[in-house]
């Protein structure tokens, strides 16, 4: 029945590209998702009370189940979301979905073990948290920033985007620690990739709201903050993440 019930589900998200003046969440498309997806997480609720007998032969497929599941509630919240605000700029769309995306992981993680999240599926979902952290700061934050200097969007909105700091902090503090993400040796080079960018990203941005007059100015800035600035602050994180890697030696040493 599940493979039908997505199917259904398909065809009622595709109302959305014909719909007109919906209410927003008392609308008959997104009441006919949130039935779904209280149905669909009504199931991962009672497959988690399932006796653990030959586990082996169903933790396949009860994680194929699960991914599907919460990619259907993902769907079901984000075209929502993306149905009203259709009418704003292709920046604020992508922006809004970015951080959602984010948002949502963060909770799934965040409540990882009450809802037994498979391991292997957690290290899947910090893969792809700290990815989407990449390319939020580089597509969502540039492009905020270029919207504001060419006056198409107002600066309170950067400040939302910010909003992605909350999760990734939490994240990294209390979340990776406890996981098995670092079991794979490249899991080394995504956080620092991911953390690196963020950081530098960001100074860049403000860099240019504290200087910028215009969007003229931004290619003269730029050439200025790779210069002078990132040496700087590359220099500094690099040592930061190498005295966090001296102190985390001895952890891992046996006794």
């Amino acid at each position: 029945m599940f493979p039908l019930v997505i199917i259904a589900q398909i065809m009622t998200w595709s109302k959305y590209v014909d719909a007109k003046s919906l209410t927003i969440i008392f609308n008959p498309v997104f009441l006919t998702s949130f039935v779904t997806v209280i149905t669909t997480f009504t199931n991962l609720i009672l497959l988690r009370k399932l006796p653990d007998t030959n586990k082996k032969h169903t933790d396949f497929f009860e994680n194929v189940f699960t991914i599907v599941s919460y990619g259907i509630i993902y769907v079901a919240l984000l075209l929502e979301i993306m149905y009203h605000i259709s009418d704003r700029a292709w920046i604020v769309i992508f922006s809004v979905a970015m951080l959602y995306s984010l948002y949502y992981i963060f909770c799934i993680l965040l409540f990882r073990r009450k809802l037994d999240i498979h391991s292997i599926l957690e290290t899947g979902l910090l893969y792809l948290f700290l990815s989407l952290i990449i390319f939020n700061t580089l597509i969502s934050g540039s492009g905020i920033i270029s919207n504001f200097l060419m006056g198409k969007l107002h600066l309170s909105f950067y400040g939302v985007h910010l909003l992605y700091w909350i999760p990734f902090i939490y994240i990294l503090v209390n979340i990776l620690p406890k996981s098995d993400f670092f079991n794979l040796k490249f899991s080394y080079w995504l956080i620092a990739l991911a953390f690196i960018t963020a950081v530098s990203a960001e100074l860049y941005h403000i860099y240019l709201l504290l200087n910028a007059k215009g969007i003229s100015e931004v290619p003269k800035l730029g050439k200025h903050f790779r210069i002078l600035y990132l040496p700087i602050i590359w220099a500094v994180l690099a040592s930061i993440l190498i005295y966090r890697g001296l102190k985390a030696i001895p952890q891992n040493i046996p006794k």
